[in-house]
């Protein structure tokens, strides 16, 4: 069961400045979802 978002990895970490202060992470470090990608489709 993947909990992929499209052709993004849950497993990427990682944090881009984008402004002084300010990073952008990804989505998964928010929060992963509780749906797999079968149940999204």
């Amino acid at each position: 069961m993947s909990r992929d978002i499209g052709q993004y990895s849950n497993s990427i970490q990682f944090e881009t400045e984008v402004y002084d202060g300010v990073y952008w992470v990804p989505i998964n470090t928010l929060g992963a979802s509780r749906y797999s990608s079968e149940e999204m489709l």
